[in-house]
């Protein structure tokens, strides 16, 4: 299959933005037309760990997979997105599963017009069979069943698949295929019984690949992103949320050790809608209610209506940052 790819050499501020040097370079892809090809995030902001271990990986990493794995909402998929976005990298996810089997990423069934039609499944079009190699990605993989992992060892050795569209085919890896991971768990499973689902997975699987674990944004930077993507927040406000949002997550059972420590934390994702929602509803203010704990409420707390004291410590842990009835708005 001939390659439809274009190699290109970005600057690392041309790719991740102005804080990047713009003296070294990383390859990637000019524009194509492969729908694959993800679009970037427009409020995305690098955590520099992360972006440094991806490029490393995709500049010297070989063919060695990687695994990308933290808390919820700790921008692993979407670190890998946005990296391959920036590079004009074709990306292929797919969701794991339990009882997902190895061959729904081979190949694909449709009927139309009342013909069955077999088409390529996500990992041979990764692998370049129709000439848009890029990264393929297995989101929860520490989700899955030991039987679809083992049929990816010939791919990660490298190996061509057998596939059958149309007649038997053989797909070898072309240059530029890779294959990515993302879980919740080092894939060892889940010793604080916080991420359901989630299994130990054979020593073998995860011996294979580069492993590096996605944290939460430095403060510094969240706090950032949190004014960019609501600016018509009060700065202050905005910042005490990101502070109450570290305690949170300090106080997760993920993180922290004590005895009545947190079952959830809250995403960066979660922060977000937080912000956004206070905004929303910042004419509740008027009603004698703080549109803070107003969105509190329904984009976080709620969650834990069914745990008394676990809703009863979050909101004392937020008032001690914010306050019992703060407003929010700029006006």
């Amino acid at each position: 299959m001939k390659m439809k790819l274009k190699p290109k050499q970005y600057s690392l501020q041309e790719a991740f933005g102005p804080q990047f040097p713009a003296n070294q370079t990383i390859a990637g892809y000019e524009r194509s037309e492969c729908p694959f090809v993800p679009e970037a995030d427009v409020e995305w902001e690098w955590d520099r760990a992360t972006l440094r271990d991806l490029v490393m990986w995709w500049m010297e990493g070989g063919t060695d997979p990687i695994y990308v794995f933290g808390h919820t909402g700790a921008g692993k998929s979407a670190g890998l997105r946005n990296f391959c976005a920036a590079l004009q990298i074709p990306f292929y996810e797919r969701t794991i599963y339990e009882g997902l089997e190895f061959v729904e990423v081979l190949t694909t069934t449709d009927l139309i017009d009342a013909t069955t039609v077999t088409s390529y499944g996500l990992l041979p079009l990764a692998m370049g069979v129709e000439g848009y190699p890029g990264v393929f990605n297995a989101d929860d993989v520490d989700r899955a069943d030991p039987g679809f992992l083992s049929g990816f060892y010939e791919v990660l050795q490298g190996q061509p698949v057998t596939t059958n569209v149309g007649g038997v085919d053989i797909v070898k890896p072309q240059p530029g295929f890779r294959i990515a991971a993302t879980g919740n768990t080092a894939l060892m499973g889940d010793r604080l019984g916080v991420y359901t689902g989630a299994k130990q997975q054979d020593i073998a699987f995860q011996d294979r690949f580069w492993k590096v674990e996605a944290n939460y944004l430095p403060e510094a930077v969240e706090k950032q992103l949190v004014n960019k993507v609501v600016p018509q927040l009060d700065r202050r406000i905005t910042d005490l949320m990101v502070d109450a949002a570290n305690e949170l997550r300090s106080a997760f059972m993920g993180m922290s050790e004590a005895t009545n420590a947190l079952p959830f934390p809250m995403s960066t994702r979660s922060l977000l809608r937080w912000a956004h929602m206070t905004y929303l509803y910042r004419d509740a203010e008027q009603q004698g209610i703080s549109p803070v704990f107003y969105a509190l409420d329904r984009a976080f707390l709620n969650a834990a209506n069914g745990d008394p004291d676990v809703r009863l410590a979050i909101v004392t842990l937020v008032e001690g940052k914010l306050g019992p009835n703060p407003g929010g708005s700029n006006g």
